[in-house]
């Protein structure tokens, strides 16, 4: 009986020392799942952070980018209209030149037509005082 007793008591130490063991065996394995779902959401938010960082700095890369095109393109465009408007001026003091040699010329052809006017006139003054001696030539 003793015997008896005493392997009941060894059974049920077993059995305790078997259930602390299992238990201990679980608690370990849960503890580990927690860890490896902590890692696992660490790493989730990391990647996150990361891909968050990536994108922010594409993004203003992209906006530098955009930036720069509309600086080459103003540029381009600033310089586009100096050449115009260097060609529109050049047209433009070439077209002045050009009134004003043709205002020259025709100030020349009046001043000549002028010129003309006062010697046929000269001429027929002249002619009329010729024609007058002529004639008091003759009278006499």
């Amino acid at each position: 009986q003793e015997a008896e007793k005493r392997a009941r008591i060894e059974a049920e130490e077993k059995a305790k020392r078997d259930a602390e063991k299992k238990a201990a065996a679980e608690a370990k394995a849960a503890k580990e799942q927690i860890e490896r779902q902590e890692a696992e959401k660490r790493a989730r938010i990391e990647a996150e952070e990361k891909a968050k960082r990536d994108a922010e700095k594409k993004a203003a890369a992209e906006a530098k980018a955009a930036q720069e095109q509309i600086q080459k393109e103003l540029a381009e465009a600033k310089e586009q209209l100096k050449r115009e408007e260097a060609e529109e001026k050049a047209a433009l003091e070439r077209e002045l030149a050009e009134a004003k040699a043709a205002k020259e010329q025709l100030e020349k052809e009046e001043l000549s037509q002028t010129n003309d006017l006062d010697l046929a006139s000269e001429l027929k003054t002249e002619l009329a005082n010729l024609r007058k001696q002529l004639e008091s030539i003759k009278d006499d």
